[in-house]
């Protein structure tokens, strides 16, 4: 999961300017939203069990 979340950390770096509003980017940027998409399903099957 820790290199899912860096994978979103470096998208979001590779895009940083002036007035950049993060959590916009995060929410409209398709590969983010995939990693996300991840961590998610990740996170749904550990509390299953």
């Amino acid at each position: 999961m820790a290199k899912i979340e860096d994978k979103i950390n470096k998208e979001v770096e590779k895009k940083r300017f002036e007035n950049f509003d993060a959590a916009m980017f995060n929410s409209t940027n398709a590969r983010i939203k995939e990693y996300q998409d991840k961590i998610d399903a990740i996170n749904t099957r550990f509390k299953q069990h």
